[in-house]
């Protein structure tokens, strides 16, 4: 017989705090913005929400790097603020050294995800959802390979942990002074966003 499972009853929604610095925006929607004010400037139809975001993701993809340089820097200036105000929010001022906790088999499997997923013009939150789908219709024999990745990344989190403490907050060394290779990690802008992701896409 089996488990029941964690969606059986109600989710309970997390209360947001008013008072919580806003996430920084990605490059990708300070784009989506400038598209929208062009149609608006221009007068021409949005159409349906979805298919607008469709056509910009379409554009997006087809810029060169250069072309998305100023996007790019302006996701950057706001990133920053957002660390200032949550070290202002929280009290706690970030130790960047300090190793990032390592990716569950669930966030390793999603970093493979988003490589086959890209240049498809699924915009951010339907690839979660897809991701969150195909990850339930794994089989433990499929979900072995990314339970073993996350072990790996996590015995490279507890080396890089226990070279942080050893200097007493200095950047991981590995042998000769060699950097360890950082776990995989999910971007700081889209981390706090796929932690409830990962609660639901994921089964213990």
């Amino acid at each position: 017989m089996g488990r029941s499972r964690k969606d059986s009853s109600p989710q309970k929604r997390k209360i947001k705090d008013a008072n919580r610095p806003k996430r920084s925006t990605s490059a990708y929607f300070y784009f989506l913005h400038d598209c929208r004010e062009k149609a608006k400037e221009t007068g021409a139809p949005t159409a349906k929400i979805g298919d607008f975001t469709k056509e910009c993701s379409v554009k997006w993809n087809a810029l060169t790097e250069v072309d998305k340089k100023p996007f790019l820097a302006r996701a950057q200036t706001d990133k920053e603020r957002y660390q200032k105000e949550m070290e202002a929010y929280t009290g706690k001022i970030k130790d960047v050294n300090k190793p990032k906790k390592p990716a569950s088999s669930y966030f390793c499997f999603l970093a493979e995800f988003r490589i086959d997923m890209k240049g498809k013009n699924v915009d951010h939150k339907q690839m979660l959802s897809l991701a969150g789908e195909k990850w339930r219709g794994l089989n433990d024999g499929d979900k072995q390979k990314y339970i073993e990745l996350a072990a790996i990344e996590h015995k490279k989190y507890e080396i890089a942990m226990e070279e942080y403490r050893r200097t007493g907050g200095k950047m991981a060394k590995g042998v000769n002074g060699v950097a360890i290779a950082p776990p995989v990690v999910v971007d700081e802008e889209e981390e706090d966003e796929e932690e409830d992701d990962e609660e639901e896409g994921e089964e213990d």
